[in-house]
Order: C-alpha cells, then structure tokens, then sequence
C-alpha cells in the first residue's frame, strides 16, 4: 500500500509539473505567399520590383522568355511539417533551349502573413544565379540558390528536391513548368498540448492498481 502511494503522488506531481512548462497552446499553422524578382544589365523585364508575376526576356535565337508565378491561391492555413509550393517558372516563346547572360539572377520572396508581429507580413528571401547548364535539349537553365533554407520569425521554410533533400540547384525546362517545392516547419509545434499531457497521466494513475495487485 506504501509503495502505491509514493508511485501515485509521483506520478501526480510529475503531470503537474509538465502541465506547467508546457506552453497553453502552440501554434502549428502557418500563413504566406510567394513573390519573385529577376535582375540583369541585359535584361528586359516587366518589373523591375519584385511581383507576383514577373517575366523576362533575354536576347537569344530562340526568343525564349520566362516567368515565375508566386504562390498566392490557398496559402492559408498550412500544417507546421507540410509540403508545399513556393512558385512556377513557366518558359515562354519558342525552342527548346535557354540563352542567358552571366549576370542573371532570381530572388525568392517569401511573405509570410501569420505568425508575425503587427499587421504587416514579414519577408524573407533566397537569392540565387541563373545559370546555363548542359542539360541537353529539355533544359538549359539552372536555378542556384545561395542557400536551401531561410527562417522567418519561428516558421523554417526549407526547398527541397523531387526525393526531399535539401535544394542546391533546380533544373528549368525550356518546354515545361518547373516548380520551387519545399517544406516548413513552425518552431515547437510538436510540443504536447495540456491536454496530452493530463490524458497521459490519468493513464499513469491506472498503473497503480495494477501494481497493488501485483504486490
């Protein structure tokens, strides 16, 4: 009966304990949307500002042009640990190859609209060269950003390949789209609720039974 006891008050004062540290509530959804912005001497862009919509156009045999359309449609919401889309490049005009000069580069924007502080959203981005590539007819253009990861407040957004790895540069087909994809992660989301934690240890208390028969 001695035993019992001493297990029931720790299990009870541990709950208690937990129940203390642990944050009310956690938030695990996120709010945002995507813009871009393209930069080059040689360049001949809609914006020179970023957009949710750019294109550009560099001198080439082919005539070739593209675009990055931003994430803005359903970008409410999202589960902290979700997949999701950051932004499409669509090629445009003619050919099958890319020709760009040295100097292209591609910034991404990303706004995020919840968590944040005031009404504003808060910005965060991922610049990086357009490159031209050898990768046969189907694409030519090479996105390379300077870094796959970029943390906006408490939300770590992270781009990612086809397979989930971490993103060091992504292929741009000439004759198709081509999509920036990641995941995001809201810094300590996976913290138990009050509620867990006091289910958890009702279910410890039923253990106490058990071990009185038992002795």
């Amino acid at each position: 009966m001695q035993f019992a006891s001493v297990v029931r008050r720790l299990v009870a004062a541990g709950a208690l304990a937990a129940l203390a540290s642990a944050p009310a509530s956690a938030q695990t959804t996120f709010d945002y949307f995507t813009t871009g912005q393209f930069t080059s001497a040689t360049a001949s862009c809609n914006s020179a500002a970023a957009a949710a919509s750019v294109t550009c156009a560099w001198p080439s045999s082919s005539g070739l042009t593209l675009t990055f359309n931003g994430n803005t449609d359903g970008v409410f919401g999202y589960q902290s640990g979700t997949y999701i889309t950051l932004g499409t490049f669509s090629p445009g005009g003619t050919g099958s190859t890319m020709s760009i000069p040295s100097d292209a580069m591609f910034r991404l924007i990303i706004n995020q609209i919840d968590p944040t502080t005031g009404s504003a959203s808060v910005v965060g981005s991922v610049g990086g060269q357009l490159a031209q590539g050898s990768g046969g007819a189907f694409s030519s253009l090479y996105w390379l950003p300077s870094t796959n990861s970029v943390t906006i407040g408490s939300v770590t957004y992270q781009l990612q390949g086809n397979q989930g790895e971490p993103l060091d540069s992504l292929a741009i087909g000439a004759l198709y789209n081509t999509s920036i994809n990641g995941q995001a992660w809201i810094a300590g989301s996976t913290v138990p609720e009050p509620s867990s934690l006091a289910l958890l240890a009702t279910g410890m208390l039923g253990l106490v039974p058990m071990v009185r028969r038992r002795r």
